[in-house]
């Protein structure tokens, strides 16, 4: 077969079936580059046309195509290794991050807390569980976390229990047996074995203790008349005072014991106070009725006293008078005597002494009687 180079040629003879088969042949090429758009090949067979050259501009388009698909690519795989990377080192400060503070705020056990573990650091270790690869270790990190943020609630809810080293006023018996139910109920017993027989056996031995105090409280206020104050009930015995009194004083350690103490020792002071007022009263009156009838002793005693002087004092008067009449009655004798001789002179001396005689014997008798006298005064 002699190819045809195109319609026009026809320098070379051909057969009239060749020349229908060259036409046909570029109608068919002519249609599968218009179906399919594209440029024929350089190279073709001989009588096909010349291919399309391809334009400066599309061969730019493609290159920064291709130069903008390294990039990304370079870009994607970049950023996958910086993930992996900042992926791994966060796991790995993760894990340190949360086995410091598992070695602070856990025993060596891990089945307990110590006195330096808080809220916070339990919110940090769940945070730094959730960023750790390993799910062993997640879950064991993320366990401790939830363990610790409850036994810590736990542990605050008896600490307000105390106000340093005394229990409160609202320690009373069934909150004490509340927070042991409650302990009771939490999975403690399983999971965190060490807290729990801790605070079980805290818990148990104060139970009694503060049941105690809460009943003694109850008693302290039957005492008094309006139920917590003011004064005591007539029926209150020293007996019951004391045993009270004993019962408190074995619990020093709690607020609410040492108030009743208090209470009920200061009802005791001013109950016998107004005892010793009564008593000292009842002696005050009945030292002015014993006042009053020695003073109207006195008085009859200083009537009689003076009964009796009255009657000395008239005594001594007619004696005087006596003694008067005796003396007038030897001076006139011894007038009498004057004119007389020698004899009468010597009988008027012998009067004389015998005056005076008289006269001495009356002083005494004065003398006797005011003596008496004064004698009755003093009695």
């Amino acid at each position: 077969m002699i190819a045809i180079n195109n319609d026009n040629d026809r320098s070379v003879p051909d057969s009239r079936m060749g020349r229908l088969r060259a036409r046909e042949q570029q109608k068919q090429q002519k249609k599968a580059s218009n179906k399919h758009k594209k440029t024929p090949k350089a190279g073709g067979t001989s009588g096909s046309q010349s291919p399309t050259a391809i334009k400066p501009h599309n061969k730019n388009k493609k290159s920064n195509s291709k130069k903008w698909l390294w990039i990304v690519g370079i870009l994607v795989v970049v950023i996958v290794a910086i993930f992996f990377i900042v992926r791994r080192t966060n796991n790995a400060s993760a894990k340190d991050n949360a086995e410091k503070i598992v070695q602070t705020s856990f025993n060596n056990d891990r089945d307990n807390i110590t006195n330096q573990a808080t809220s916070a650091q339990m919110i940090e270790l769940e945070a730094d569980a959730k960023k750790i690869q390993d799910n062993t270790a997640a879950n064991q990190y993320s366990q401790l976390a939830s363990l610790g943020k409850s036994a810590i609630s736990f542990r605050e809810r008896v600490s307000d229990l105390r106000s340093g080293n005394n229990y409160r006023t609202s320690t009373t018996g069934d909150k004490v047996s509340s927070l042991l139910q409650d302990l009771k109920d939490t999975t403690f017993k399983s999971d965190f074995s060490g807290f729990y027989n801790e605070y079980n056996k805290l818990l148990t031995n104060l139970q009694p203790k503060a049941a105690a105090v809460s009943k003694l409280h109850k008693e302290t206020n039957k005492l008094f008349k309006n139920g917590k104050s003011g004064s005591l009930h007539s029926s209150v015995t020293s007996s019951k005072l004391n045993d009270l009194l004993d019962s408190l004083d074995k619990y020093p350690n709690f607020e609410q014991a040492s108030k009743d103490l208090t209470r009920v020792e200061t009802a005791v002071k001013t109950y016998r106070k107004d005892q010793d007022s009564a008593s000292s009263s009842a002696a005050s009156s009945a030292a002015s009725q014993s006042a009053s009838m020695a003073s109207s002793q006195s008085a009859s005693a200083a009537l009689a006293s003076s009964q009796a002087s009255s009657q000395s004092a008239s005594t001594a008067h007619s004696q005087s008078t006596s003694a008067a009449s005796a003396s007038s009655q030897a001076a006139a004798s011894s007038s009498r005597a004057s004119n007389s001789t020698a004899s009468s002179s010597e009988n008027s001396s012998s009067s004389k002494n015998s005056s005076s005689q008289s006269s001495a014997s009356s002083k005494h008798e004065s003398s006797s009687s005011s003596s008496k006298s004064s004698s009755s005064h003093s009695n």
